[in-house]
């Protein structure tokens, strides 16, 4: 959804933080796969939706999810890459933690090797579409 409020000051502290890339722009789709292959963990901080079309992709590719409780992700919960916070700073600063703490158990190369052969946007669909269905 659209950004509430000024984010100017969080965004300049995590362009300082070497350990974070920040690309706060359209992703261009054919590039999904890469920046989904090159993350350690997906984070969605809203506040509210219903769904969450960037969550099961991350996690239909392998990559961990750190987000609210809410909706889609609630039903999600028992996945072991989802890491379900309270929808607040201190909840997304503990799912963080909690994914960088337990990040050893997921196979991070095996994720980018098969993001670099992953295919079109049409192939993640596909993808995001069976893990609906399921």
């Amino acid at each position: 959804g659209p950004t509430q409020g000024d984010v100017s000051a969080e965004l300049d502290m995590a362009r300082n933080d070497p350990r974070i890339i920040v690309h706060a722009k359209r992703i261009p789709d054919e590039s999904v796969p890469t920046y989904y292959g090159a993350a350690d963990v997906a984070v969605m901080a809203q506040r509210e939706f219903f769904t969450s079309g960037s969550a099961l992709l991350a996690l239909s590719m392998g990559v961990p999810v750190v987000g609210p409780a809410l909706h889609q992700l609630a039903e999600l919960a028992d996945s072991p890459r989802l890491f379900a916070v309270e929808p607040d700073a201190d909840g997304l600063s503990d799912g963080l933690a909690r994914a960088r703490r337990e990040a050893p158990a997921i196979d991070h190369r095996a994720v980018r090797e098969w993001t670099k052969h992953y295919g079109t946007w049409r192939d993640a669909a596909s993808r995001t579409a069976l893990v609906l269905r399921a």
